[in-house]
């Protein structure tokens, strides 16, 4: 496995800090892959965030992207009286080039314009604004579920660091999770075993 300082070489910020350097590390030694970090800016050029992208996971022909950093913004969520600090996780297939891009744009909505970022949580068409053609369009805020849950809330030097994975869902699975919540959309896309890889997967045909 590379050392931290390696896989930062090609970050675009000026400087990391030791705690992002060790959530690198944390995330890394989880989801494995072949991993690479590279700096994202903002429309404006005015933020900035790192991405942790780890090919070959969870699969040889996918890939997985995650920030780092993101959880030096306050998130307004509470644990023992500490801040949690959260990281953004999104996994899919690697003819989709731009899913570090969309991983970006989401830590730029909480950084710029405080979106919330939290289980149930949706970011909308964050998708469609880099896949205009793409049948999902949105992305949804889970628990992680590669990796056999390891992915958890994780004390790093004096930051609590919890991820969020980031799942594609549609105009339509969006309309359900609006009319009947989280848990029920949750649910639905559990027993359908979609294929949440997939940014082109068919949209699920829902209950009204």
């Amino acid at each position: 496995m590379q050392p931290a300082d390696e896989i930062f070489k090609q970050v675009s910020s000026m400087s990391v800090s030791s705690t992002n350097k060790a959530i690198a590390r944390h995330a890394l030694s989880v989801i494995g892959g072949t991993p690479a970090v590279h700096g994202y800016f903002d429309a404006e050029e005015k933020s900035s965030i790192d991405v942790l992208g780890c090919s070959g996971s969870p699969c040889t022909d996918a890939s997985t992207h995650a920030t780092i950093g993101l959880s030096e913004s306050s998130s307004g969520f509470f644990s023992d009286g500490k801040e949690i600090g959260v990281e953004v996780v999104m996994a899919a297939y690697d003819r989709y080039p731009l899913i570090p891009n969309i991983v970006s744009t989401c830590a730029f909505n909480r950084i710029n314009s405080q979106m919330s970022i939290h289980p149930g949580a949706v970011h909308r068409n964050v998708i469609r604004e880099y896949y205009p053609e793409s049948t999902m369009a949105h992305v949804l805020f889970i628990l992680p579920f590669f990796w056999d849950a390891r992915l958890k809330s994780t004390m790093i030097e004096n930051r609590l660091v919890s991820w969020l994975y980031s799942i594609p869902i549609s105009n339509a699975e969006l309309e359900f999770l609006d009319r009947r919540g989280f848990e029920a959309l949750e649910g639905e896309l559990y027993r359908a075993d979609v294929d949440i890889l997939d940014i082109g997967r068919p949209g699920l045909i829902l209950p009204h």
